[in-house]
């Protein structure tokens, strides 16, 4: 209520969004090559110079009958560091690097408009007093900060490295303005490994049209805290990393087969929250509970189109018949622990699964779709065996 008039506050509700960017490109290739390249061009120019000025003062000297003794220039190689530098500039790839930052704030029961430059994104001081302040409409805000950067090699016989990393920070406030957590998700490295050209090996590349080989690694580490993520504010941190190597190749005969295995496990630990009035400047807080995670999967597919023919039974088939058959095995581990004590597993389970799909188009209006799976889930804690097993068919029709 205004103090001069007594009439109640006209209060604004305020939604402000914000979105920076900015992306940086060195061309590091052609910084390289320019650093590599031989100064035979500027050398030949400076001893044509040199030549004619000789040339010169020495028909102007030259004694009669005298013939004068031409001296040839040694050549002169590049050093062995430029060398380096011109060959890595042929195989390494550009370096990109992208920043982002979005804020958004809500702010209720405001008696006038804020600053301009709070609006722009500029200040992050509101500076606006509030009329009253409400338990169902609290002012909250958030931003979240990224940095990623890549690069890559290109190598020979096909091979090409990608290089990543990320960084990304997100602070917000909690249930109270007091109080800010932050959140930081760091990956790297992030490297992927590629072979293009896995179809040339010798008696391979008579049978295989054409084939490919992947090679995934990365590496992530988690911290959250309130108002910071050094150790004394810590709340939650963990990391994890994840490997996975791929082969996939097509038969000359049609089919199209892949080879999967991926490996992960990740750790996290948790820490207790600070009590109202407690300091904890004198080192981290007291550990709530620590838990694990290890995962490895094998899958194999393959994926095959039979073009329409006459079948037994069927007669002539109308449209391709898209067969899908994928096996694949599945291990998974997780274990946990209060404080400080060892961890215990928690789950321990096997499992094995194949499947068998196919698709068929009857008519423009009608597809029909099969399916066969069966399953087994082992708990090796328990010592049981879950076994399931679907046989599915179903059709869809198209009213047009």
């Amino acid at each position: 209520i205004d103090s001069t008039t007594g009439a109640p506050f006209k209060t604004l509700d305020i939604r402000t969004q914000n979105d920076l960017s900015m992306r940086f490109n060195l061309k590091i290739p052609t910084l390289l090559k320019s650093l590599g390249k031989s100064s035979g061009q500027s050398r030949k120019r400076k001893r044509a110079i040199e030549v004619d000025e000789g040339e010169r003062t020495g028909a102007l000297e030259k004694p009669a009958g005298e013939e004068a003794e031409a001296v040839e220039p040694k050549r002169k190689s590049p050093f062995i560091l430029r060398r380096l530098a011109g060959w890595t500039g042929n195989i390494i790839e550009p370096l990109n690097a992208n920043w982002r930052r979005n804020t958004n704030a809500r702010n209720f029961n405001l008696i006038r408009r804020p600053p301009i430059l709070y609006q722009l994104g500029i200040a992050d001081t509101l500076q606006v007093r509030r009329a009253t302040q409400g338990l169902t409409t609290q002012d909250n805000w958030s931003r979240t900060s990224s940095l990623e950067t890549s690069s890559g090699l290109r190598l020979p016989f096909g091979i090409s490295l990608k290089v990543n990393s990320n960084e990304q920070t997100t602070q917000r406030s909690g249930s109270s303005q007091d109080r800010l957590r932050v959140q930081r998700d760091r990956r790297f490295p992030r490297l992927n490994l590629n072979w293009g050209r896995a179809d040339r090996i010798p008696y391979i590349k008579k049978v295989i049209n054409s084939a490919q080989v992947n090679m995934n690694f990365e590496a992530s580490t988690t911290r959250e805290g309130e108002g910071s993520v050094s150790a004394r504010d810590l709340i939650t941190e963990g990391t994890s990393t994840e490997f996975r190597i791929s082969w996939n190749g097509r038969w000359r005969w049609g089919p199209t087969t892949t080879i999967e295995r991926t490996v992960s496990s990740s750790e996290s630990r948790d820490f207790e929250l600070a009590a109202a009035g407690s300091d904890s400047t004198f080192g981290p807080r007291p550990l709530r509970g620590t838990s694990s995670n290890e995962r490895k999967s094998t899958t194999f597919k393959i994926t095959h189109k039979l073009k329409p023919r006459s079948l037994p039974l069927f007669g002539k088939l109308k449209s391709d018949v898209s067969l899908n058959f994928e096996f694949g095995l599945e291990g998974e581990t997780r274990a946990t622990a209060t404080a400080a004590e060892a961890r215990t597993p928690i789950t321990d389970t096997d499992r094995w699964r194949t499947q068998l799909s196919l698709s068929y188009r009857f008519s423009e209006n009608f597809n029909g779709e099969g399916l066969i799976r069966i399953e087994n889930n082992n708990n090796r804690l328990t010592d049981k065996t879950r076994k399931t097993r679907e046989l599915r068919l179903s059709g869809t029709f198209f009213l047009r």
